[in-house]
């Protein structure tokens, strides 16, 4: 068989083929572009509805619009605008609901008193506090359960505070140190040197307690994530240094021409 032959004849048996992968996932890659960026024009619309008290209509509108398959800016936007529908009905057991999963979505989230109701506002207020008073009183049973050998459980009680930012100071230094000796424990090492190096970011001069009530596998980490941010600050050290003095003499000349009177250009000339 020729060549040119053997071409066509794969050239038709490819082409059925490829109709039929297309035909199977253009609908996959329509729903997932229609997640993206699917919901704009419902969230413009429901703000509207909700500038006309028109509540009930903009919830219907927003409730696809806070699913998790949608970009981050999408859910803030719909769970602010489903929020705030349910407190002018007088649902506000739904919206703190939402308000939570809105903290979930985003901790680091804070409402702007220009924009939003002073209702709205202190309900996030006294959301995050209520989130912060748990985590505190999760991060003592914690410490129970450590003590008690139940890592799994320590882990369960934690990681929702410290992913989601809800400790503050020592606190938040002692969640991640807990998290990470109860992951050693449970020779879960990769999860274990993650904290470790959250705690080593939040206070670099980290020093071990008694080392004798340690695993070992956890001061040996501790240490050799303590050497390499050490190396790491002595390189950018250096490369600092470098920068510096390669900068430095290129500077000094050129002050030194821009002073110098052989520098400045002399009057023009022009031919006779």
């Amino acid at each position: 068989m020729s060549k040119s032959r053997f071409a066509l004849v794969n050239h038709r048996r490819l082409c059925p083929l490829m109709l039929t992968i297309v035909v199977m996932f253009t609908p996959v890659w329509i729903a997932a572009t229609e997640a993206q960026d699917g919901c704009g024009k419902e969230i413009s619309e429901a703000r509207r509805l909700v500038e006309m008290a028109q509540f009930e209509t903009a919830i219907k509108l927003l409730r696809p619009c806070v699913e998790k398959n949608r970009p981050e800016g999408q859910r803030i936007e719909g769970y602010e605008l489903l929020a705030l529908s349910y407190m002018a009905l007088g649902r506000n057991d739904k919206a703190t609901l939402l308000i939570e999963q809105l903290l979930n979505a985003q901790p680091a989230y804070t409402p702007d008193p220009s924009k939003h109701p002073g209702s709205f506002v202190r309900l996030v207020e006294e959301t995050q506090r209520m989130h912060k008073t748990r985590c505190e009183n999760a991060l003592s049973e914690a410490r129970r359960s450590y003590e008690k050998a139940r890592f799994q459980k320590t882990i369960q009680l934690l990681r929702p505070c410290v992913d989601r930012d809800r400790l503050e100071g020592e606190l938040r230094l002692n969640g991640y140190e807990l998290l990470a000796l109860s992951y050693v424990a449970l020779f879960e090492n990769a999860h274990a040197k993650t904290y470790i190096e959250q705690l080593l970011k939040d206070q670099p001069d980290y020093k071990l307690r008694d080392r004798s009530e340690l695993p070992g596998a956890f001061v040996r980490m501790v240490e050799a994530q303590q050497r390499m941010h050490t190396k790491r600050r002595k390189r950018m050290w250096i490369i600092g240094a470098a920068a510096v003095m390669v900068a430095v003499p290129s500077v000094a000349l050129s002050v030194k021409k821009w002073r110098s009177p052989n520098a400045l250009p002399g009057p023009p000339t022009f031919p006779k």
